[in-house]
């Protein structure tokens, strides 16, 4: 009797559900934000057509582009609505991004927000909280909808094999990211102004031979900005956000500071309000100065007191000063022109004590106003 070999039987792994574009079946359109194939739509208002480039020259110029049509799965759809929903909840949103803008500032939160796994904010969100959501999802979350997508990549007649297909793994990490700075600008968000100091001077930017007058305003010798802190978290720290508050000036003769003539050149850093003072004048100078010395009068939207102050010198002149006479250098102001009392012959007491208590006034005010950015 003949025994019949027995064949053994094998198990072959499933096969895995592939994340490749699929062609877009006959009388079917991608949907404009999962990518997943879906009927079109009876209505054509209700088709998006996305330019897609056809082909480029060997130079790498457009050659020409073609208009992909999409459609919208019902997900998706009804993600669209939530957002049109959202946003007129919040006119105060519309107002300063513009209808559109809002809405798909709105489309993309949600649609981050979906793809992390997170609830949807309610309608009645505070618009600082949404305003926190749309500096750090919105752009994120429209930039992942395929049809940013296809436009990125020219992709004509393709869809997904199922929903977010395309989303690979570093996209979730920038979403997860940028939840996570939402999370970090809400803390801070309830935090008073942080002080930033000038930043520390590079050989990048000053040249060789010149003194580095650093630690306050070369003008004003205020040590400190109050900035919200929330700017300082999108900025990325103090560092940053000095970098682009302060404004560094050099060549500066002691002379135009109100200082003794001198060969020395300063390197100095000058606060927003002395900047914006030298912005009208275009030039260091007395004029300059007493332009800025009323600036910072002028922040609460008071006028300062009517007087004359002779022999106005800047905080870095005074600097200057005292470096050449060997003496130590000053320290920095809490007011602003707060070294003005030694140095202005015939500057009255009592008119220096009006000024001193205006200025006050003006101390510790945050100089970055909240906004929708």
């Amino acid at each position: 009797m003949t025994t019949l070999p027995v064949e053994t039987p094998t198990t072959e792994p499933p096969l895995a559900v592939s994340d490749d574009p699929v062609a877009v079946p006959d009388g079917r359109l991608a949907c404009s934000g999962c990518g997943v194939a879906v009927t079109r739509p009876a209505s054509p208002a209700q088709v998006v057509r996305v330019p897609v480039v056809k082909a480029y020259s060997p130079a790498g110029r457009p050659l020409g582009d073609t208009q992909v049509a999409l459609g919208m799965c019902s997900t998706c759809g009804d993600r669209a609505h939530a957002a049109v929903a959202l946003a007129a909840a919040h006119p105060a949103l519309i107002a300063a991004l513009g209808q559109h803008r809002a809405v798909e500032a709105a489309e993309g939160i949600l649609t981050a927000l979906d793809l992390l796994g997170l609830a949807a904010p309610p309608a009645d969100l505070p618009d600082k909280r949404l305003a926190v959501l749309v500096r750090n999802l919105a752009t994120v979350g429209l930039g992942i909808r395929w049809r940013t997508h296809i436009a990125a990549r020219n992709l004509v007649d393709q869809a997904n094999p199922h929903p977010w297909a395309h989303v690979r793994a570093s996209d979730r990490s920038r979403l997860r990211e940028a939840y996570a700075a939402a999370l970090a600008e809400r803390v801070v968000s309830n935090s008073g102004p942080i002080k930033v100091a000038p930043p520390a001077f590079t050989t990048e930017h000053v040249p060789g031979g010149q003194e580095q007058v650093g630690g306050a305003c070369g003008i004003c010798g205020v040590g400190h900005v109050s900035v919200p802190a929330t700017t300082v978290a999108r900025a990325g720290g103090r560092e940053a956000v000095a970098r682009s508050t302060w404004r560094l000036h050099t060549g500066v003769s002691p002379d135009s500071l109100g200082a003794p003539r001198s060969p020395v050149r300063l390197a100095i850093w000058l606060c927003p309000a002395c900047e914006d003072a030298y912005g009208w004048e275009q030039s260091m100078g007395v004029s300059m100065m007493e332009r800025a010395l009323y600036a910072h009068l002028d922040r609460l939207g008071s006028l300062g007191p009517d007087v004359e102050v002779p022999g106005l010198v800047g905080w870095a002149g005074l600097w200057a000063d005292a470096v050449r006479r060997g003496e130590p250098a000053p320290r920095s102001n809490a007011i602003p022109f707060d070294h003005l009392d030694p140095q202005c012959a015939g500057w009255a007491e009592s008119g220096r004590l009006t000024l001193r208590v205006a200025l006050l006034r003006a101390v510790n005010r945050p100089l970055v106003p909240e906004s929708w950015g």
